[in-house]
């Protein structure tokens, strides 16, 4: 039963980054015209407010679907930055070591 719900969800998931994806070629489509109608206007400012209401939606979806997961979207940062072998360094006057 879980499996079939993080299916569903996951297929929402995607329809809903479609949408954002359509809406992002629209607003591109729109700021590439010189003179924009009335309705070129109001059809960006409805986007604009259908685009806030996905990522609500997708804000509120991807922690059901991620939970157990932990955080797949946060990787671990190299050692090499805290050991000092990042490769050039420089010091305080600007020489190179």
């Amino acid at each position: 039963m879980r499996s079939a719900l993080n299916d569903d969800g996951m297929d929402r998931v995607e329809r809903l980054v479609a949408e954002l994806r359509a809406i992002e070629r629209l607003n591109v489509d729109y700021w590439r015209k010189d003179g924009p109608e009335t309705y070129e206007m109001l059809g960006l400012l409805a986007r604009r407010e259908r685009r806030a209401e996905i990522l609500s939606q997708l804000l509120t979806l991807t922690p059901r679907l991620t939970e157990g997961m932990g955080r797949p979207w946060v990787s671990r940062k190299s050692n090499q930055r805290a050991k000092g072998k990042a490769g050039v360094s420089v010091g305080f006057s600007g020489n190179l070591k």
